[in-house]
């Protein structure tokens, strides 16, 4: 867990707790077409006929997330409304490590969103834990480069269909020590 979710600025984004407000919004983006292409996670019914009431669902989700400890953050480009969502949630494969997750709206990809919104959560969680997990589709190469951009290292197959990452903070040396010369 690493509490509450401080509202964050980039250049573009704001980054701010959800409000039961956006559920809108958040319909709007989830609904989209491929939104769901790499999330084989969540259940079907909701991939392929997401409603209004599951936006809602989610908001009220998030936020009991949020009152257990894990933060998450509206994606908001600047006088706009939310556009995705970025989160820490419990390792999926039960490991102690926070895990990112994050969604983009589909008509937004490509335009280095998701990497700005994950760099200041990243910077964020640099003072709370000293170390962090994702997992993505292996046929996602944006999302692959969203993490390597915001620090997480490939560590390979996590031997449930997905690719496993790790981050650690960058004044944080994870290397192995070096043999001790004899």
């Amino acid at each position: 867990m690493l509490g509450p979710a401080d509202p964050l600025t980039t250049p573009r984004l704001a980054l701010r707790p959800f409000v039961p407000d956006d559920a809108d919004a958040v319909f709007a983006y989830a609904s989209q077409p491929g939104f769901f292409t790499f999330l084989d996670h969540v259940p079907l019914r909701i991939r392929s006929d997401y409603r209004p009431s599951d936006a809602e669902s989610h908001l009220r989700e998030l936020a009991s997330l949020a009152a257990a400890g894990w933060p998450s953050w509206a994606i908001v480009p600047h006088g706009g409304e939310p556009v995705g969502a970025i989160r820490f949630h419990r390792a999926s494969d039960g490991g102690p490590d926070p895990e990112l997750g994050y969604g983009i709206d589909p008509r937004r990809w490509g335009e280095g969103l998701a990497s700005e919104a994950a760099s200041a959560v990243m910077a964020w969680a640099a003072g709370r834990t000293t170390k962090a997990v994702a997992r993505v589709h292996p046929a996602n190469e944006a999302s692959r480069r969203v993490l390597e951009r915001s620090g997480f290292r490939l560590v390979g197959p996590d031997g449930r269909g997905r690719l496993a990452f790790c981050w650690a903070p960058p004044n944080l040396n994870l290397a192995p020590a070096s043999p001790e010369p004899s």
